[in-house]
């Protein structure tokens, strides 16, 4: 016989989760308090099937979710709040290099891997090592902090003292603005002379481009993750900016030859008056008329 608000026991006993995140938890959660669970699949039907197996009990089963829940609460931070991490390509890929950094005195985390000796916990988690896209590296951050089960509230904590951090980043916002993401021999010399120059020696395994369509955001990333005082900084983008201009100039010359002539001051005024007309550069317009000059011996 059905007793009356059994129905809704039941109904809230059933898990209803369309958030992949929740539902990794709830299986995790589950494989280490229940036994016979290889077969507990990153779904609803598995893991209500299982429940139901564990617990005939109605009540016993509500309980069992309850905690549940609350756990998975307590550690998985809401989606909604990584969303300032993917505001843009620089934010995402600063943020990613600096949690590849997190070590346990920033966070408490999870009591096993307290005792391994590695310099990051990104590199003891089962995590995209070399994300090759904003998207992956995206990916990689929420899969950190789900994986260290960290209490939310010092996951917010760690993020207001990123968001006050990345302030830094954005007074360089306009710094790079010379460097066209299209131009990839451009993103290239730049990302050799960032190597060269020392900037990115914490981070330089970290910074290996896997595309072509990721070194802009490299050499970016490179200068936004450098530890130095502005003032540095601030040199360094006037170095950087004055060689890439000069190697500009020299590929432009690499295949001209300097004249050094002397001409009358009448032609040089009809040669003067001929450029503006013709709306050319003088060396152009000196090209033009002895290519011209030319064919009539061909």
């Amino acid at each position: 016989m059905t007793t009356p608000g059994s129905n809704n026991i039941e109904k809230s006993v059933v898990i209803r989760d369309s958030d992949i995140r929740r539902l990794k938890f709830y299986v995790e959660y589950m494989k280490s308090l229940l036994s016979n669970n290889k077969n507990l699949d990153v779904d609803c039907t598995s893991i209500n099937e299982k429940l139901a197996t564990e617990y005939p009990s109605i009540i016993e089963r509500k309980s069992f979710v309850d905690n549940m829940k609350k756990e998975c609460n307590r550690f998985i931070l809401p989606k909604k709040e990584f969303n300032w991490i993917k505001v843009n390509d620089r934010v995402c890929f600063w943020v990613w290099l600096m949690i590849r950094d997190i070590r346990n005195k920033y966070l408490p985390i999870r009591n096993d891997l307290l005792d391994l000796a590695h310099p990051a916990f990104y590199d003891v988690l089962v995590i995209n090592k070399v994300p090759a896209s904003t998207k992956e590296r995206y990916d990689a951050i929420i899969e950190l902090f789900d994986g260290l089960r960290t209490d939310i509230g010092f996951i917010r904590y760690y993020f207001y003292q990123l968001k006050i951090e990345i302030q830094h980043v954005y007074k360089f916002s306009t710094s790079f603005n010379w460097l066209k993401k299209e131009n990839k021999k451009q993103c290239q010399w730049a990302l050799e002379y960032i190597k060269g120059s020392g900037v990115i020696n914490q981070y330089e395994s970290m910074l290996t481009p896997m595309s072509k369509k990721e070194i802009h955001s490299t050499v970016i990333a490179a200068f936004d993750s450098w530890h130095a005082l502005d003032a540095v900084k601030e040199l360094f983008l006037i170095k950087i900016k004055k060689a890439w201009g000069q190697k500009k100039y020299r590929d432009e010359i690499s295949d001209k030859k300097l004249l050094n002539t002397y001409i009358s001051k009448n032609a040089k005024d009809k040669l003067d008056m001929m450029t503006s007309t013709n709306k050319k550069k003088i060396h152009e317009m000196i090209e033009m008329m002895i290519d011209n000059e030319y064919k009539k011996y061909q």
